[in-house]
């Protein structure tokens, strides 16, 4: 079939670009077409040049960054690089009108597009005619939402053929308003294993160094940080997407998806708070320590995904408060093969529900 996957791809983000690239490989490999479309044209204020005022904007911001941080330009030539290499995007999309002709089935891919936290936007939710429509993964990331998420995408998601979340508290929500089968499923970056991930990085040149990436400022991240790479003797590697880390490093990183996966496979030991980061150190079998961004039921709590993933994979410790006990060591001694096991068992039902839901009528 000829197959199309929305999702978010217009900003720059290491997950967005890999999950993005993991799904469609998967779809590909089970003999189908895909491309992603190009989201960018659909939603509201995602292009800067809309008025004046924005272009103007636009200019000033860039300006700003460039003269903060001109290591910025080479992180976007990365972004670029990969996603001209790696995924096959269709740009000439630029309206929904007869969108749903031109493909046999549209793909809801992950990431949290379906989250009721955001600003409500019918593209995510495929809100146009289409022939087949599927959700793999998307993530709400809360058990609740407002009386505006229930009349405005909910509607639109009981019109889908095949449903399936990231995470159980999403698929639970999702029960309280739908009656029909809805499946929770792996992120797309779990169903490629971590060999075909391997692939793709490359060689790094530090030695002996603790990486950290961390999406929020906070400084008991960093004094952990410093006080281990201290103790034993690492160098303390940062990616620069926050200034607030940056005078603490003794590398501040810059690159795309594949300096990413490269600098957490070559990683002594890895600390974040981001949610791909810790799939990645899965995958490549680090120790790592994953720090909560967020308190637990407090606001925007965005930690049911984290939760979600260590309670499947049995690996629970290594998600952390700021008042639990800070013992990353403990986590050394992982047993990866029965890691590896639990989570071959849930690609397997994953990979089951996609090619079900892209099976072709005979």
């Amino acid at each position: 079939m000829k197959t199309a996957t929305v999702t978010w791809i217009y900003y720059r983000n290491f997950g967005t670009y890999l999950q993005a690239y993991a799904l469609q490989q998967i779809v590909k490999q089970m003999g189908h077409d895909n491309h992603i479309i190009y989201d960018e044209h659909f939603v509201k204020n995602a292009n800067p040049f809309h008025s004046l005022r924005s272009a103007l904007g636009w200019i000033y911001g860039n300006v700003v960054k460039a003269i903060r941080c001109p290591q910025q330009f080479k992180v976007d030539r990365c972004y670029v690089r990969f996603l001209q290499e790696y995924l096959q995007i269709d740009y000439r999309v630029k309206t929904t009108d007869g969108l749903g002709e031109k493909y046999d089935a549209f793909l809801c891919g992950s990431d949290q597009i379906w989250s009721p936290y955001l600003d409500f936007e019918p593209y995510y939710f495929l809100g146009f005619p289409a022939k087949r429509k599927i959700a793999y993964a998307p993530s709400l990331g809360t058990g609740t939402c407002n009386e505006a998420y229930e009349k405005n995408a909910i509607p639109l998601i009981r019109q889908f053929d095949h449903l399936s979340t990231r995470e159980e508290v999403g698929t639970a929500l999702l029960r309280k308003y739908i009656d029909k089968p809805i499946l929770t499923v792996l992120d797309p970056t779990l169903l490629l294993d971590g060999n075909s991930w391997s692939k793709l990085t490359k060689k790094v040149d530090e030695e002996k160094y603790l990486l950290c990436y961390f999406l929020s400022p906070n400084d008991w991240y960093i004094n952990h940080a410093k006080q281990y790479a201290r103790e034993k003797e690492l160098k303390l590697c940062i990616f620069g997407t926050n200034p607030h880390y940056r005078e603490f490093a003794d590398k501040v990183i810059y690159g795309g998806p594949q300096e990413f996966l490269s600098y957490i496979k070559y990683a002594d030991i890895v600390f974040t708070d981001s949610f791909h980061a810790t799939i990645f150190s899965i995958h490549f079998h680090k120790n790592f320590q994953t720090f909560k961004r967020f308190e637990d039921g407090k606001g925007n709590d965005q930690n049911a995904r984290l939760y979600n993933l260590f309670e499947k994979l049995h690996i629970d410790d290594h998600f952390v408060g700021k008042a639990d006990r800070f013992q990353p060591d403990r986590n050394a001694s992982v047993n990866w093969v029965e890691v590896d096991n639990y989570l071959q068992d849930l690609r397997d039902f994953s990979l089951s529900y996609l090619k079900n839901s892209l099976k072709t009528d005979d």
